[in-house]
């Protein structure tokens, strides 16, 4: 070819003159002419025409990175599911792919340090990560730097240092004056990773102005979370903690600390982005958002507002939106990519919908900014809602913020016209697992209603427990349905309300955290967590005082201060036990030393206890394991024991005498006798005797009607009983009603349905003006809080709202449980009979109690 035989000035020269996207193009014709356009830089990647392919999301609940495209049908549809990487080893095979940093079209993904582009499908491996200099507990952040318009193949990864979060206890133990040394330092050094050299090198960077703090405030800033990096012109700019940014110049080995924006308020979760016009901040609270560009202008860089506008109607106007978005999301969760799941669909992930998913994710698309489906705002009628703004990134070229609406819509905001555009209607956070196969068949249409008998406005347990295994079954059965149509709602599980906060995200995300790390090292029992929390509630049910019981959850988590444990603390003490100087472990001072045994034997030889020391493994499997044998004697027995044993060792050790062990057995034996006499709870659920005095009934005004209603729950049959009873202004008994539900196993769904079976038989009665009494104080509450409640009794709760706006008069009361024996008792014996009415005919097991009440 005579293009061969040019000398490469020549070559460049002519390549010089092409349009960018042409000189893209003859750039892959061949290796040298790549070579020539980038070793020349004649290529400037800023210059050629741009669109967006794809958005990746990292959401807290999920271990990977959600993915949303919709790629130009000319182009080969990009993956998130980084299919293209190398098998992951053993080491990494429980590990999932969710990016880290990015930059410019290249992805760091976290845990298996790999640098990827997904257009390309090129990867990289970083060496392993060098460790910390210093023992001040931090936690390096990995932040990736990449220009293309400087060279298209050389990138950098900064890591930057965070501290951990100490409560005051734990800052106790810290050197006071590291903890009061400014951050960052003067000389601010970082571990860097060059792909020119292939190592991690530290690196040096000056800082000019002041420092953002100390290390102590850096502590004090519990979100610890990694914030956002970005690179803009030849500069990494770092979120740090306690909201500060710094700038690090790659040029001349310089930094800056840039301080927040000043706005009020703790917990203020900023977001750190780039876009068309430079470095961005943003802040989504209180319905407002508040966006700021960094003005570097002059020496001290500083935040100017550039948006501060309320984004209520985007709340108000999901219902009103005017299209749907083109985007789809590839569930990389779960492997199933592309299909899309709506709320009310079960379904197989038949091969047909995966085609279609497909198909539809080829289809033409490219962001065209000017002819957006834009919500119309006007119209929307103003109301009340409890939804949330959560700000997923910003867009690389153009002034607009994508945002996500209450996890289930995205959105992209412009911030020049404040307009809206929905992206995808299927941003919502899926469970975290595997969709459910049914026993038999059924049909990949069906919604929920058709596990719903519609005349009942309730489950058809027949078909549920013919279609899903028991323990889905039970699941689904236990699920409140609205009897008057409610809409259906989204609701957080962590807050009693069922609103979402950050608060709660985030310890949910520290408890998982903790939980794992337990199970990791070998001390957790995460696979049995509800195991654990009721092995837990079982030792603080024990009849005895606290004090007894708090030495018991000390010796179960080995933190007593024994010979043993004090050494570990830095505490000077003599590790021999006080008795036989052996080993003072927390299993010794209880079990094993022959000053507890011969306790123990002697306990045994009159209370008939089996300790069940030969399969000992650990404290707290001993006691859990002891806990679940015995009876609340016995259990009783063993709090008291364990507390007389420690008392008996701390006076033998501070007071140097000796206590015999028969004058110890004495002394428990006497305590547990006391408590039993004195303290026994009563038995079965009944009501015991209470020495306060017993309310009497209060007279209500003529006209008005009292109605008491309470449930009672039997776990051994998963039912709950109903008791209501309605009574007129003198404590006459007009209609008293025990009915039997079945699936309910949670206290408070009970009473609230129990609530709403008292309101409707008042309905059928034909009463207007009522008073609602119950003794369950929380749904009480509930009722009488104006807004939503969007917990899992939240539908019940509105039917109740919705009842009681047909009376005339309804208002709601808490009462004392003395005040509401007769409907317990309805309710305790609805276990004997599915649904029975008395109209003016009073039961027999009431009658005395409504005598009582009036008499």
């Amino acid at each position: 070819m005579v293009v061969a035989a040019l000398p490469d000035d020549v070559l460049a020269e002519v390549l010089r003159r092409l349009a960018p996207r042409s000189l893209a193009a003859c750039r892959c014709v061949c290796k040298p002419w790549r070579d020539l356009v980038d070793d020349r830089r004649l290529l400037r990647a800023d210059l050629l025409p741009r669109s967006l392919a794809g958005i990746f999301v990292n959401f807290h609940c999920l271990y990977s990175s959600e993915f949303f495209a919709r790629p130009p049908a000319a182009a080969a549809a990009i993956s998130g599911n980084f299919d293209f990487l190398p098998p992951k080893d053993e080491y990494d095979q429980y590990r999932h792919h969710q990016v880290e940093g990015h930059c410019n079209g290249l992805l760091l993904i976290r845990f298996r340090d790999l640098v990827v582009n997904p257009a390309t499908r090129w990867w990289d491996r970083l060496p392993p990560r060098p460790l910390p200099r210093d023992e001040m507990d931090r936690i390096d952040a990995a932040y990736l730097v990449f220009d293309p318009a400087v060279s298209p193949r050389h990138y950098e990864v900064f890591l930057t240092p965070s501290f951990r979060w100490k409560s005051e206890s734990e800052k106790a133990e810290l050197d006071p004056m590291v903890e009061a040394s400014e951050w960052p330092p003067e000389s601010y050094t970082l571990p860097v990773f060059s792909s020119r050299t292939g190592l991690w090198q530290e690196r040096s960077f000056i800082r000019q102005g002041q420092a953002a703090g100390t290390i102590a405030d850096m502590r004090s800033d519990w979100a610890s979370d990694q914030r956002n990096g970005v690179y803009w012109r030849g500069a990494l700019y770092v979120h740090c903690q306690t909201n500060f940014v710094i700038r690090i110049s790659l040029n001349d080995d310089k930094y800056q600390v840039i301080k927040p924006p000043e706005y009020s308020g703790r917990y203020l979760n900023f977001y750190l982005g780039r876009s068309e016009k430079g470095v961005y901040l943003a802040l989504s609270r209180d319905n407002c958002l508040k966006v700021w560009i960094l003005d570097e202008t002059c020496s001290k860089m500083k935040w100017e507002l550039k948006h501060d506008k309320h984004i209520r109607h985007i709340l108000l106007g999901r219902n009103n939106r005017q299209g749907l978005g083109p985007w789809i999301l590839q569930d990389i969760n779960h492997q199933k990519n592309p299909y899309i799941y709506e709320y009310d669909e079960i379904i197989e992930a038949p091969n047909q919908k995966k085609v279609e998913c497909e198909q539809a994710a080829l289809e033409k698309f490219e962001w065209i900014s000017d002819d957006e489906n834009v919500l119309d705002n006007e119209d929307i009628v103003t109301g009340g809602y409890h939804e949330y703004i959560n700000i997923i990134g910003f867009h690389p070229y153009k002034e607009i913020i994508f945002l996500d609406e209450s996890l289930k819509r995205g959105l992209a905001y412009h911030l020049s016209s404040s307009k809206v555009e929905d992206i995808e209607t299927s941003l919502k956070i899926l469970q975290s697992r595997e969709l459910v196969t049914t026993l038999s068949p059924f049909p990949t249409d069906a919604t929920v209603s058709c596990l719903m008998n519609e005349d009942a406005r309730c489950w058809d347990g027949d078909l549920i427990r013919s279609l899903f295994p028991v323990d889905i079954a039970k699941e689904i059965l236990q699920i409140p349905i609205s009897r008057h149509g409610d809409a259906d709602f989204a609701s957080w599980p962590h807050e009693k309300l069922g609103l979402y906060s950050v608060r709660s995200a985030y310890n949910m995300v520290r408890s998982e955290a903790f939980f794992a790390d337990q199970s990791n090292s070998g001390r957790g029992m995460a696979s049995r967590l509800l195991e654990s929390q009721k092995d837990w509630k079982g030792l603080w049910k024990i009849n005895a005082p606290g004090k007894m019981k708090i030495i018991l959850w000390r010796a179960a988590h080995e933190c007593l201060a024994t010979g043993f444990q004090l050494p570990r603390r830095h505490i000077p003490s003599t590790d021999g036990c006080v008795f036989c100087n052996r080993d003072d472990t927390v299993e010794h001072v209880f079990l094993f030393c022959p000053f507890a045994a011969q306790i123990w034997e002697e306990i045994k030889r009159k209370c008939a206890v089996k300790l069940g020391r030969n399969g000992f493994s650990t404290m707290r499997h001993w006691i859990f394991d002891f806990l679940k044998r015995g009876s609340s004697h016995t259990n009783t027995l063993l709090a008291v024991t364990f507390w007389h044993i420690w008392e008996a060792r701390n006076n033998t050790k501070n007071n140097n005498g000796t206590v015999h062990p028969q004058r110890v057995v004495i002394k428990i034996l006497s305590y547990v006798d006391m408590i039993l006499k004195h303290n026994t709870k009563t038995v079965d659920g009944q009501r015991g005797e209470n020495t306060q005095a017993i309310p009497r009934w209060q007279p209500l005004p003529a006209g008005v009607w009292m109605i008491n209603s309470d449930a009672a729950i039997f776990s051994s049959s998963r039912t709950m009983g109903v008791g209501a009873l309605i009574r007129d202004n003198t404590g006459k008994c007009l209609v008293a009603c025990s009915e039997m539900i079945s699936d309910v196993v949670l206290p408070e769904l009970a009473e609230a349905l129990a609530i709403r079976r008292a309101l409707g038989l008042a309905k059928e009665e034909g009463l207007q003006h009522i008073v609602m009494a119950s003794d369950c104080l929380t749904v009480i509450r509930r009722i009488q809080t104006s807004g939503r409640d969007r917990s899992g009794v939240g539908c019940v709760i509105e039917d109740i709202k919705k009842l009681a706006s047909t009376f005339v008069l309804c208002s709601f009361m808490h009462v004392n449980r003395l005040s509401n024996l007769a409907a317990h008792s309805l309710a305790r014996n609805a276990e004997l009979s599915t649904c029975t009415v008395y109209r003016s005919v009073i039961p027999d097991y009431i009658r005395d109690i409504l005598c009582d009440d009036v008499a």
